[in-house]
């Protein structure tokens, strides 16, 4: 007896797994075929899994699975698959429901900002347009040294928060970072890279000095910039003064500067005060720098110049000092020199502007002459140094009224006879004698004299027709301007 046929009996084990925009589905065959072999899968999804049935258009297959597309991720879809053969369609398989969906897209508008501390920076973002049909479950945050390579994932632990704040980092090193959104099916892309330096207080200025100016009740300060600015530029420095340097610490009002140098005013002259600086950023106000002090003063004229002295020669006078030991609280712009006469007192020798500690007066002369020189700033004329007496000279002037002839002496030689008298100036030496020379025809020689100290007349044996002769003056420098005489016979 031949058994009857029948429809095939439900699929086995069907099973769904969620893809972009569709479900891929997996079954087994049915316990029995029903006696003809199987010609096709029917498959069905519902919106619910109770109503709504609508078969799938996969065509003809004996396959035993299918990716229904066309869903909408995030979407949930129910299923089931029934078996058919020759003699009709069986009963439907066991229903399975599953979500369409994909990875998230990209977190959008990431921002890298230092925050307050040390070594953070805040991390923001908005969150992506498409969770890819399943809910966001991590954001997996990113750094690296240049923004292109090295990438290292941040521990931070499962969270789906729109911020982070990262932290160990260097102070003032560059550090780029990009979010990943993660969700049941995996990461999704990355975000836009933001790049971000963390930063912290300034450490202390140093080099602080404190220093009276030159103009009463003030006190000038200047200081060296921190070796470290925290990673953010210093945006103003706090300057605080007290009255013993250890309590009564005030600010000084001195407005936002970044300017490394500032004058303290309204000062007591005498009154010593002590300061120190604090440099600030965007995070905060760093330590101090060392403590400063100092008094204001009222200015007055400079002490007298020290060590003047006066080189005298013929050429003229050198005359050498050095700066005064108190400069009275302005700089030195001027030396006064004076000279004393006995007719007009003390007069000012006029040599300009110069704050140069040496003269050179080239006025060739002789005698002796007094002087004195002072120091000028911004008060005044301060105390003349201790007057110098000097004495320069001369080499005498030229001999007055020479004369001279020649005569046939005995022996045919002819003989000159030269006269003169004394100078008008003696050079304020005494003369010692004079010299007479005559010229040979290619030098100056000198005569032999009875009596070099004599103004008498002089014979001098003739070498040639013409013959010229002249007299100086000789003192203690030596000789004078020469008086020349020529006779021919």
């Amino acid at each position: 007896m031949v058994a009857a046929l029948t429809p095939s009996s439900a699929p086995l084990g069907l099973v769904a797994s969620s893809g972009d925009r569709s479900v891929r589905l997996w079954w087994s065959l049915p316990a029995s075929t029903g006696g003809t072999p199987i010609t096709d899968y029917a498959i069905q999804r519902s919106p619910n899994g109770t109503t709504g049935w609508v078969t799938i258009n996969d065509g003809v297959s004996t396959a035993r699975s299918y990716t229904v597309t066309g869903l909408t991720n995030g979407t949930r879809y129910w299923f089931r698959v029934f078996a058919r053969n020759g003699v009709g369609t069986g009963p439907a398989s066991n229903v399975v429901h599953q979500v369409a969906r994909t990875t998230p897209t990209a977190p959008r508008s990431l921002v890298a900002a230092p925050t307050n501390r040390s070594g953070e920076v805040r991390l923001t973002w908005s969150p992506h347009a498409s969770n890819g049909g399943s809910a966001v479950t991590d954001y997996v945050i990113q750094r690296s040294p240049n923004g292109t390579s090295g990438w290292t994932t941040i521990n931070d632990g499962v969270s789906v928060a729109n911020a982070y704040t990262v932290t160990g980092l260097a102070n003032g090193t560059r550090y780029w970072f990009r979010v990943i959104s993660t969700n049941a099916v995996g990461p999704g892309p990355a975000s836009n890279v933001a790049a971000g330096a963390a930063r912290t207080i300034t450490t202390a200025p140093t080099a602080l000095s404190a220093v009276p100016t030159y103009v009463s009740g003030q006190i000038r300060l200047s200081w060296t910039a921190p070796s470290s600015n925290g990673g953010s530029p210093i945006s103003d420095y706090v300057i605080q003064r007290s009255p013993n340097g250890t309590s009564g610490w005030v600010t000084i009002s001195d407005g936002a500067s970044t300017g490394r140098s500032f004058t303290v005013t309204g000062l007591t002259n005498g009154t010593r005060y002590w300061f120190r600086v604090y440099a600030r950023n965007a995070v905060g106000t760093g330590p101090g720098s060392n403590i400063a002090h100092s008094a204001p003063f009222t200015p007055r004229v400079p002490s007298a110049p020290r060590g003047f002295d006066i080189d005298a020669s013929y050429e003229g006078l050198n005359l050498t000092w050095s700066a005064p030991e108190f400069l009275g609280g302005y700089p030195t712009y001027d030396y006064v020199v004076q000279v004393y006469d006995s007719t007009d007192g003390w007069w000012t020798y006029p040599d300009g502007v110069s704050t140069s500690t040496s003269l050179w007066i080239g006025v060739p002369g002789y005698g002796c002459v007094d002087m004195r020189v002072a120091a000028v700033n911004a008060v005044g004329r301060g105390q003349f140094s201790t007057i110098y007496d000097s004495c320069y000279f001369e080499t005498p002037s030229v001999p007055r009224n020479t004369w001279g002839n020649g005569y046939y002496g005995s022996g045919n030689i002819f003989n000159f006879i030269i006269a003169w008298n004394e100078p008008w100036e003696d050079g304020g030496l005494d003369i010692l004698g004079y010299t007479v020379e005559y010229w040979d025809g290619s030098s100056w020689v000198i005569a032999e004299l009875t009596d070099a100290r004599a103004t008498q007349s002089k014979i001098i044996p003739s070498p040639e027709q013409c013959l010229r002769m002249r007299v100086a003056a000789v003192n203690y420098l030596g000789p004078g301007a020469y008086a020349t005489i020529r006779h021919c016979r």
